[in-house]
């Protein structure tokens, strides 16, 4: 613990996490340890920058001054920050979030994800010109999303994922 209490005493708050990271990897290198223990956390987390920043952006902090805890969180976790990011993102247009870094750690740790209905994502670019088109043509009556996966309801074929359905029948509109 000598190790965390001479970091604490770190002037700046960005250099406390890669000081500790850094010391703490030369100390013998065992891998089998889980990555939140710091052990081999600063190797872990260099194998995702890009989350790194996508999660300094989202809590509006430098990368630098993201907490160790955080970036632990990240490198056990990395399928999971995303969603996690989303999720913090949709909470915030809902209420104020009083303590965006503690709530994407959460978020991140339990594996809090929007619900697909509220997701976009799933929805296929350019769908709604192809829906309304195909609609007029009486190909199609209706679309959902389910299980994760977004349908069209095609008049003759039934319930068709829509990707499949808008390559088969491509729109001649635009």
């Amino acid at each position: 613990m000598e190790q965390e209490q001479d970091s604490d005493r770190g002037e700046g708050e960005g250099d406390r996490s890669p000081v500790l990271l850094e010391e703490s990897s030369d100390r013998g290198g065992d891998t089998a340890s889980a990555p939140s223990s710091g052990k081999d956390a600063k190797h872990e987390v260099t194998n995702f920058p890009e989350l790194i920043e996508a999660v300094a952006q989202a809590v509006g902090l430098d990368s630098s001054a993201l907490p160790r805890n955080l970036r632990g969180a990240i490198a056990q976790y990395p399928e999971r920050v995303e969603g996690a990011i989303a999720y913090l993102q949709h909470q915030q247009q809902k209420r104020k979030i009083e303590n965006p870094v503690g709530y994407l750690y959460e978020a991140i740790g339990s594996g809090w994800n929007l619900p697909v209905s509220e997701t976009s994502s799933i929805v296929p670019q350019g769908f709604n010109e192809w829906f309304n088109e195909a609609r007029s043509q009486g190909l199609v009556v209706a679309a959902m999303a389910i299980d994760g996966i977004h349908y069209t309801l095609h008049t003759q074929k039934g319930w068709i994922p829509t990707v499949q359905l808008m390559q088969q029948n491509p729109s001649d509109a635009g």
